[in-house]
């Protein structure tokens, strides 16, 4: 009997260690397809937001080509087109067009057989393109052919290769509609196990763009796995009441993508705001703070604006993090704006905060409740096709007869002229720090800031220069831009509100 109890009790501690083995090894698989779901979708995210960096790249460029007086072709011109082709990381040439022919190029100079641009295959917002291979005599492979006005970009080949370093995914950015391919990217044979056919994809698409990507990745099966691993898998079968435990809090952990953790970044007030000192170029005094929102999403991680500010407006949340931006820099600057009436904070917003119909409230709310006056709020726009929607200037004008001041961001890099500023009604703009940064040098572009701060003035419009970090810059804008706002390491570091108080009593007309 006792002979026989002990073959029961190992027949059933036998089968738990079995179940428990077979449980956590079937955890372990899911596991392993949460972290290809989030692996794929970050892909993909990453690959929509390339594809949006680097259409706003191709238009700069072409800015800046266009900007350039004189023939085209001419020596001047081709080696302005060479400083705009090296100077990008997502573009490989620059050339310029006529009648339908790219004649000159940065990379190949005069083309003694000019490139014929059949009709293009997709155009959009005054932007024509082509596969490289549909031109005549293309040099170029794998990649798009973009012409603004007579300035033709083509992206680089490898402008997509930091979306999945390993090759293993195939990478798709394409139209909403599917009708034009942007890019598609095969993953290497060398790098993908032979006859794998499991696969997760997942897709996901910009409302503002009008782009979307599509990844699809191999899955990570406990195949794939080192017999040491399936090993110690298993082994966490005896203990799996710990086992469950931790696999619980790591898939929620790995459940949780970038836009969830933004989210909740916002909801629980975990962004912090920075404020950068703004002064006048001819004395140095303070005028000012530019409010910077920052994310901390750990301790050894920071996620730039550039990525989050993005990320939220691809997934509908925009509006809640410009009103925590704008709420929360009002919180911290209000002691410093009610001691002195004349100092202002600008918060930067979307043209689709703007354009809600219950911004303005939103908006007269936060001040009337803080005590601060409306002309003491400016609002800096980021500059693109959509500011130009009649409820953007609808709200904007009910804003501005309130009090409120608005400029215009980066000007100079996205869509706005001085022609549409004089029918907008912006109080001012911004001019982006890639033409500070040329004034001392011999850039073609050292021309633009002056011509583009006279022209302002001529219109009436506050001009303010960011991108100011050095002693000559700032001493150069001093003849240059005398009645202009400076921003600027120069100036002052965005500091946290706490530590306003001691930029207050600096003069930083000899330096900060």
């Amino acid at each position: 009997m006792r002979k026989r109890n002990r073959t029961h009790d190992g027949l059933a501690l036998a089968a738990a260690v079995g179940l428990s083995m077979l449980t956590t090894l079937l955890i372990t698989q899911a596991v392993l397809y949460v972290q290809d779901l989030e692996r794929a979708t970050g892909a993909a995210k990453l690959a929509l937001s390339q594809a949006e960096v680097i259409a706003r790249s191709s238009s700069a460029a072409a800015v800046k080509a266009q900007a350039e007086r004189g023939d085209d072709c001419s020596e001047d011109d081709l080696r302005n087109l060479k400083s705009i082709a090296f100077g990008s990381s997502y573009m490989s040439d620059v050339g310029k067009v006529r009648d339908g022919e790219i004649i000159c190029t940065a990379l190949w100079g005069v083309l003694k057989e000019p490139m014929l641009l059949p009709p293009p295959r997709f155009e959009r917002n005054g932007a024509r393109i082509w596969r490289s291979s549909d031109l005549s005599n293309s040099p170029y492979v794998g990649t798009n052919v973009v012409v603004r006005g007579n300035v033709a970009t083509v992206t680089s080949p490898s402008a997509f290769d930091n979306v999945d370093p390993s090759r293993t995914s195939t990478i798709v950015v394409t139209t909403a509609n599917g009708a034009y391919t942007f890019k598609a990217v095969d993953p290497d044979p060398r790098a993908v196990r032979a006859g794998r056919k499991d696969t997760i994809q997942r897709a996901v698409c910009s409302d503002i763009s009008g782009v979307c990507a599509t990844v699809t990745s191999p899955r990570t099966g406990l195949w794939s796995l080192p017999p040491h691993s399936l090993a110690w898998f298993a082994g966490l079968g005896l203990i799996m009441g710990l086992c469950l435990g931790w696999l619980a809090v790591r898939y929620r952990n790995l459940e949780r993508s970038l836009d969830q953790r933004l989210l909740s970044a916002i909801q629980n007030r975990e962004l912090t705001i920075v404020f950068q000192p703004l002064r006048r170029i001819s004395d140095g005094s303070l005028v000012g703070f530019e409010a910077l929102c920052r994310w901390h999403a750990s301790a050894n991680e920071e996620i730039g604006p550039d990525i989050f500010v993005p990320l939220a407006q691809v997934n509908g949340f925009g509006p809640l993090l410009s009103r925590y931006v704008l709420a929360t820099s009002l919180d911290e600057i209000q002691p410093l704006l009610c001691s002195d009436q004349e100092l202002y904070v600008c918060i930067n917003v979307e043209p689709e905060d703007i354009a809600d119909p219950s911004f303005p409230r939103y908006a007269c709310s936060q001040v009337s409740g803080r005590s601060l006056l409306p002309s003491q709020i400016c609002f800096e726009v980021t500059e693109r096709n959509d500011i130009v929607t009649p409820e953007f200037f609808d709200n904007m004008a009910a804003l501005q007869r309130a009090g409120f001041r608005f400029l215009i961001d980066d000007f100079g890099t996205g869509h706005s002229n001085f022609s549409h500023l004089a029918r907008t009604g912006f109080n001012g703009i911004k001019i982006d720090r890639l033409f500070t940064g040329a004034i001392t040098t011999d850039s073609p572009l050292r021309s633009v800031l002056p011509a583009v701060y006279e022209l302002a003035l001529k219109l009436d419009l506050d001009v303010t220069i960011e991108g100011i970090e050095t002693h000559a810059e700032a001493s150069l804008l001093r003849n240059l831009a005398p009645k202009g706002i400076g921003q600027g390491w120069y100036f002052g570091k965005p500091v946290r509100a706490d530590s306003l108080e001691a930029v207050l009593p600096a003069d930083a007309s000899e330096g900060p």
